[in-house]
């Protein structure tokens, strides 16, 4: 299991809606680079493990951590669209007085904010929580 460490902005802890629940959209490049991309390992399962923390799980194992293991989320084209994207809940944490986007502008807009997409690697590492 890789645990990726959420470091949150606007919300509090994380939901982990639909297809977001096996891992779509986060992917493992083991070696290379973006450019000249090695292997890449599609996680099966990402679970909450609690507020600031979710475990990819995966089909088969990552035999060593370190430098040559590197998580993207999306990875390349990956599309995951509104729904199925790991999120925050901020539509959940009491806003401020006198601030609600909900009431003046819709609904619509008192929504989670999805994790930050990256196309730069996050680094795997070996060390403990």
């Amino acid at each position: 299991m890789i645990v990726l460490t959420i470091e949150h902005d606007a919300g509090n802890d994380l939901k982990i809606p639909l297809r977001g629940a096996v891992g779509a959209g986060f992917a493992v490049m083991t070696g290379g680079s973006p450019d000249s991309p090695g292997p890449i390992i599609l996680p099966q399962a990402c679970i909450r493990l609690d507020a600031a923390h979710l475990g990819l799980t995966f089909a088969q194992s990552l035999v060593t951590s370190g430098p040559q293991y590197a998580v993207y989320y999306p990875y390349g084209s990956t599309q995951i669209f509104r729904g199925n994207a790991v999120t925050d809940n901020f539509s959940d944490v009491s806003k401020p007085p006198g601030w609600d986007i909900a009431a003046d502008l819709g609904s619509a807009w008192n929504l989670d904010c999805p994790l930050a997409a990256t196309a730069a690697p996050i680094a795997v590492s070996n060390t403990p929580l």
